[in-house]
């Protein structure tokens, strides 16, 4: 919002306008994704990935991924 010169809520309420969602679940899918990427190639466990995309809390991170991907990040086939 800062970078184009608009208030918070007036960019909240356009990009919900345009995408349906609100910024924070669109960056938070994004990291999602992000991290899904990352498992699959297997360099990473999974707390360092967390950490990578932004999401530091290793049982947060956990709970979002579940939510989002629909399986835990463990079932991967990576541990943690």
């Amino acid at each position: 919002a800062y970078q184009v010169g608009l208030s918070t809520q007036y960019f909240s309420r356009l990009f919900r306008e345009e995408t349906g969602k609100t910024y924070s679940d669109y960056l938070i899918a994004v990291r999602i994704e992000r991290a899904q990427e990352l498992l699959k190639e297997g360099h990473f466990k999974v707390y360092e990935i967390a950490e990578l995309v932004g999401i530091p809390n290793y049982r947060y991170f956990s709970t979002l991924f579940k939510k989002i991907a629909g399986y835990a990040p463990k079932q991967t086939g990576r541990g943690n």
